[in-house]
């Protein structure tokens, strides 16, 4: 593999996927990796100062000595990225990271993989499922962030968050405080996220993904409108950005065009689809009515039928909820830091379980056969679990 490097403004503080303590002095963005829709592995790390480093790298069965690198200066004013390159299943990365003004105090780190398939020995592929984070009221998000990381986040292939990843997507404190509050679990695994609404708020940048969502969860040649495909061999990960009405009607028609060419990809592979979006179809609260919710009863949900997705994960409504129509659970989590509402319960005719008041973290477990979903509240209790037949 070879190494790329690109560089992006931002000043957020960010840990994910490493370990090495507490954070050495060099840093005030700590290295973290990404995980694009090709398959590439991103290393992104904001410096204090101008800083020479050394960067190795190495898949399995390789010596993370066997190309030793020579120290190279690398900038303060901008986020440095570097591209692993193409990650297969089963190959975890392991990294490290020299500063030579630290050399004793090295950042390791290892970037999860997923198993590959294997018709004799069958191995889940697992990840976790987050949303509304938003803010850190009275350290809820601190709590569920604790929490996460004692369900083995370290052995998930990765995190999806349904988004609202921030209350004011236009303001760096915000960002600051959701990537300091969810350091327990993002420095195990790496995190792939949906936009959502809040995402715009504040946000200047008059583009259809905001511009600091952008910069800090989306990669050099993401697709213009937020979304994301990833194939985990094992199962389609489709992430939509249902914030349409931030869009233009020309964006808004490409991604619906690109929502069903990767689904019918993701058919002509027999693998299934996992949905995920911010905004729910169906829903108890009173968002139900709404016409971005009949926009994605209308739109979406005739294309996820005619296609075979069986999971939908979404968040919004801060109600933990599961919904079932047609053969696709429809499951909405709890604010993992988001209020808790107060609204009315409204009726959803689709409602087969729901939680007011909770704030959740689901374990999902993939295999040929059948999907396994667990949720646990802010306080670690199981509160659901299902299982899909395939």
């Amino acid at each position: 593999m070879r190494m790329h490097l690109r560089f992006i403004v931002s000043t957020i503080i960010l840990w994910s996927g490493v370990s090495s303590g507490e954070p050495i002095n060099d840093y005030l963005v700590a290295p973290y990796t990404l995980r694009t829709d090709e398959g590439n592995v991103l290393l992104k790390f904001h410096l204090n100062e101008e800083t020479a480093l050394k960067i190795n790298y190495a898949l399995p069965g390789e010596s993370i000595d066997k190309e030793e690198s020579e120290f190279e200066n690398y900038k303060h004013e901008e986020v440095n990225e570097i591209n692993f390159g193409n990650q297969g299943c089963g190959e975890k990365i392991r990294f490290r990271i020299v500063s030579k003004s630290h050399t004793d105090k090295p950042i390791k780190g290892v970037v999860p993989s997923f198993p590959c398939p294997n018709s004799f020995l069958e191995e889940d592929v697992v990840f976790g499922f987050i949303t509304d984070t938003q803010m850190n009221l009275m350290g809820r998000l601190s709590k569920v962030s604790k929490m996460v990381k004692d369900k083995n986040v370290k052995d998930y292939s990765f995190i999806v968050n349904a988004g609202d990843v921030i209350q004011k997507g236009g303001d760096h404190k915000d960002w600051i405080e959701f990537f300091e509050a969810s350091r327990p679990f993002l420095e195990q695994t790496t995190l792939i996220s949906a936009v959502g609404n809040h995402a715009y708020y504040q946000d200047s940048s008059n583009t259809e993904v905001p511009e600091y969502f952008r910069q800090y969860l989306r990669w050099s040649g993401a697709n213009e409108f937020g979304g994301v495909s990833i194939d985990f061999q094992k199962f389609q990960l489709i992430v939509y950005n249902s914030i349409t009405h931030k869009m233009s009607v020309l964006a808004s028609h490409q991604q619906m065009r690109w929502l069903e060419n990767e689904l019918i990809k993701t058919s002509n592979k027999n693998i299934p689809a996992i949905f995920v979006a911010h905004y729910p179809p169906f829903s108890s609260s009173g968002f139900h009515k709404s016409s971005k919710a009949k926009e994605m009863r209308e739109k979406v949900v005739p294309l996820l039928e005619k296609y075979g997705v069986r999971l939908v994960l979404t968040g919004h409504t801060h109600i933990y909820e599961r919904s079932y129509k047609n053969g696709i659970h429809y499951v909405t989590g709890g604010p993992a830091g988001g209020l808790h509402p107060l609204y009315k319960v409204n009726n959803n005719p689709y409602s087969v379980f729901s939680r007011r008041r909770e704030s959740t973290f689901s374990r999902i477990k993939v295999g040929f056969k059948r999907i396994e979903m667990v949720t646990w509240n802010i306080n670690g209790k199981e509160i659901d679990k299902i299982e899909i037949p395939l």
